[in-house]
C-alpha cells in the first residue's frame, strides 16, 4: 500500500527552499497530487531554472536541461489535456 507522503516534510521542505530541484521532482513523482497544484509546481521549478540557467556552467546547464524535461513528461503523463 502506497502512501502519499513525503518521509521527512523538514527534509522535503529544505529541499524546497535550497532549490534542489532535482530531488523535489523526484519525490514528487511518487505523490499523489491535484493536477493544478502539479502544474503550480512546474512553473515554479520553470521559473527557479530560467533565472539560474545563464550562471551555470554548461555541463550543469545541461543537467538542468534534461531534469526540467523528465518533469514536463512526467506532467504530460499524470495531466495530458492541459496546456499552458
Amino acid at each position: 500500500m502506497a502512501l502519499n507522503t513525503v518521509e521527512s516534510i523538514e527534509a522535503f521542505s529544505s529541499e524546497i527552499l535550497q532549490g534542489h530541484w532535482d530531488n523535489v521532482l523526484r519525490i514528487v513523482s511518487q505523490l499523489k497530487i491535484p493536477e493544478k497544484k502539479l502544474m503550480d509546481l512546474y512553473e515554479q521549478v520553470t521559473v527557479s531554472h530560467s533565472v539560474l540557467f545563464q550562471a551555470l556552467p554548461r555541463p550543469n546547464r545541461i543537467r538542468l536541461v534534461l531534469t526540467v524535461a523528465c518533469f514536463v513528461v512526467y506532467c504530460n503523463m499524470v495531466a495530458p489535456t492541459h496546456r499552458s
